[in-house]
């Protein structure tokens, strides 16, 4: 059996992970820290945990402020996408532009 990996080790390797990489983004398998502490690697400076003591090992965990900047970022996308069409439309005659279309 392997030892778990106290929750110290994990936020000294993302330290130095961070030093030669401040853009990295920093996975870890939660099986490494499980039962040894009641934080999660994400308090830490981990960016995505993955691992289930359910066993469904496909489960990510995504801090929250990342979440709702995903969000936000697939609005503004949605947004944009949406009303460059829309103002060339809103410019042209509509019976100019029924009649080529």
């Amino acid at each position: 059996l392997r030892k778990s990996l106290s929750l110290e080790s994990i936020k000294n390797i993302i330290s130095k992970i961070r030093e030669v990489n401040k853009e990295a983004i920093i996975m870890v398998d939660n099986c490494y820290g499980e039962f040894v502490d009641t934080k999660e690697p994400t308090s830490i400076g981990a960016d995505l945990i993955v691992g289930s003591l359910t066993g469904v090992y496909t489960i990510a965990a995504l801090p929250i402020s990342s979440a709702i900047v995903m969000i936000i970022i697939s609005i503004l996308l949605t947004l944009i996408s949406g009303l460059i069409p829309a103002s060339s439309a809103a410019k042209k005659d509509p019976v100019i532009a029924l009649r080529t279309e």
